[in-house]
């Protein structure tokens, strides 16, 4: 059955209805962002207004057969996730494609994965439609499919598929 309330509301009605203990001391706390020390390149959200159009193709992997576009949810662009789809000569591969930002403050598109906490692909249908339903696929074209499935409700996924549910 389908109900509106808050993510640890939900969680808390899944743990009774399963008939499972939660205890509030060993729910761990949201994650800080993560940021390589190292890393020449940092993600900038959201992406300026000056921000020059991204490129339309990746260097080794050509035109992406699909661009997922990521933003905030006053609508403000934050980058993309593209997808090239399995052929003979390759598995389905993802990029996500940001605006990042060096040390001295120049900024260029990268092939660079936003930093923990990432995005959660539709945001800004989610705040334009609060009072629907949310569902949470893995992946945005089954985040699309399940949009036009499921008219009354918002799909939304995150970046990376499952092996980045943490993020």
């Amino acid at each position: 059955f389908a109900r509106r309330c808050k993510p640890g509301e939900a969680a808390e009605e899944l743990a009774r209805f399963l008939g499972i203990a939660i205890d509030p001391a060993a729910v761990p706390p949201a994650p800080a962002a993560v940021r390589s020390p190292t890393a020449k390149w940092r993600p900038a959200i959201p992406v300026p207004t000056t921000a020059p159009p991204p490129p339309t193709a990746h260097k080794t992997l050509g035109p992406p057969d699909h661009t997922y576009t990521y933003r905030d949810p006053a609508g403000a662009l934050l980058g993309f996730v593209c997808r090239w789809n399995a052929s003979e000569a390759r598995k389905k591969e993802f990029r996500p494609l940001t605006w990042c930002e060096d040390a001295e403050g120049r900024g260029a598109w990268q092939w660079i994965a936003w930093e923990t906490p990432r995005p959660l692909y539709h945001l800004d249908l989610i705040a334009q439609r609060a009072e629907a339903g949310i569902v949470v696929v893995e992946g945005e074209k089954a985040a699309d499919a399940a949009g036009a499935l499921l008219p009354a409700s918002v799909a939304t996924c995150w970046p990376n598929g499952a092996a980045s549910a943490d993020k």
